[in-house]
C-alpha cells in the first residue's frame, strides 16, 4: 500500500478540470484552493467532501474531496458558485482497504492568523496506515515550500508528493507510512500566512487469504451437537465454498456445506455425532486455498441422558 500517482491543473480556472486515470480500487484525495474566502464549494460528481474552510489572513478557500475509484475515470472537476478560480489536484493510492479506507475521521485544521508551522495530530488504530496531510497556505502572492515532518509519534519519513502554485494560491500534498498504529503529530513548515489543512489515516487493504480456518470443541456428548467456525486467514475474492467431512464417521453436518466471501468472512456448521467414541473433523475448499488441521472431537457418555433413562427404567 502506498501513493502512486498525482495529477495537477495549476492554471486558475472555474470550473477547475484535472484530468486523472486511476485503476479500480484506487483512493483517490482531491483538493483545490482559491484566492477568495468564497468558492471551492462545488465537489467532483461522485466524490465525498472531507473538508472546506476558509483562512482571512490573505483569503483562501481549502476543499478536499475523496473517492474509491473504478476505473473509468478521465477527470475530477473542482468548482464555485460564482466565479471564483482555483487550482487543483489528484492524488490516487493503492492497497487501501475498499470497505473502510479511513482508519479514522481525518483531521482538520484552519486558522487565519498568520505562522509558518502547522500541526495535527492523530491516532490511527490499525497497523500499516499511509498518512496523508493536505496543506492550503493562505498569503503572498509566491511560490512556497512545504517541509512535511513527525514531531510526536513514529512513523516513516515524510515525502512531499505535490507542490502547487499559482498567484496567491498555494497547496501541497505529503504522506507517510506508519508501521505500528498509535497516536502521532505531523507538521508542515511553510512560509508565513494563514492555514488550511486535513490529516487523512488511510487503512491498508487485508493480505490475500491463503488458508481456511476451522475452530470448534474437541470434546462432546453422545448425539449432542456442536458448533464450528470457518474462515480465512486473510481477505476472501469472490465466494469460497467449505465442505465438512468426519471421515465417514457416521455423524451429520447442518448445513452440508457453508459460503464464505470478503462481506461474510465467517460461516458455522453444527455436527452431531452418532455414539461414544473419537471423530475426526475436517473441511476441504473450493477456492484453491490451504485446507486447515482438522479436529479431533471426543465424545463421552451423555450423563444428562444416561440419569434420565436409568431413571425411567427404575421407577
Amino acid at each position: 500500500m502506498a501513493y502512486k500517482n498525482s495529477w495537477t491543473n495549476s492554471t486558475p480556472a472555474d470550473p477547475c478540470t484535472v484530468t486523472i486515470a486511476p485503476d479500480a480500487d484506487d483512493f483517490l484525495i482531491g483538493w483545490a484552493i482559491t484566492d477568495s474566502t468564497s468558492g471551492g464549494d462545488e465537489d467532483p460528481s461522485g466524490w465525498t467532501r472531507a473538508f472546506r474552510d476558509s483562512s482571512t489572513f490573505d483569503n483562501a478557500v481549502l476543499l478536499v474531496c475523496y473517492k474509491k475509484a473504478t476505473g473509468a475515470e478521465t477527470s475530477a472537476a473542482f468548482g464555485s458558485v460564482g466565479s471564483n478560480t482555483m487550482i487543483a489536484g489528484v492524488a490516487s493510492f493503492s492497497g487501501i482497504d475498499t470497505t473502510t479506507p479511513l482508519d479514522v475521521t481525518p483531521v482538520t485544521f484552519t486558522s487565519s492568523t498568520g505562522d509558518t508551522t502547522t500541526s495535527i495530530s492523530i491516532t490511527p488504530v490499525t497497523n500499516g496506515c499511509d498518512l496523508v496531510f493536505v496543506q492550503g497556505q493562505d498569503g503572498a502572492s509566491s511560490d512556497y515550500s512545504f517541509t512535511f515532518s513527525t514531531t510526536s509519534g513514529t512513523t516513516g519519513a515524510w515525502t512531499t508528493r505535490v507542490d502547487q502554485n499559482s498567484g496567491f494560491m498555494n497547496v501541497a500534498m505529503g504522506s507517510a507510512t506508519q508501521t505500528t498504529a498509535g497516536a502521532l503529530t505531523a507538521q508542515v513548515v511553510t512560509t508565513t500566512g494563514g492555514r488550511l489543512g486535513i490529516l487523512f489515516a488511510l487503512r491498508p487493504a487485508s493480505a490475500a487469504a491463503t488458508a481456511t480456518t476451522l475452530s470448534g470443541p474437541t470434546v462432546g456428548m453422545a448425539n449432542i451437537p456442536g458448533t464450528y467456525t470457518v474462515g480465512a486467514n486473510g481477505a476472501i475474492t469472490g465466494t469460497v465454498t467449505v465442505t465438512p467431512s468426519d471421515g465417514g464417521g457416521g455423524g451429520t453436518f447442518s448445513p452440508t456445506s457453508v459460503d464464505i466471501s470478503s462481506g461474510s468472512p465467517t460461516a458455522t456448521f453444527t455436527y452431531t455425532n452418532p455414539t461414544i467414541g473419537s471423530y475426526t473433523i475436517s473441511t476441504t475448499n473450493n477456492g484453491g486455498l490451504s485446507n486447515p488441521s482438522s479436529i479431533v472431537l471426543a465424545v463421552g457418555v451423555n450423563l444428562v441422558s444416561q440419569v434420565l433413562t436409568t431413571g425411567l427404567r427404575y421407577s
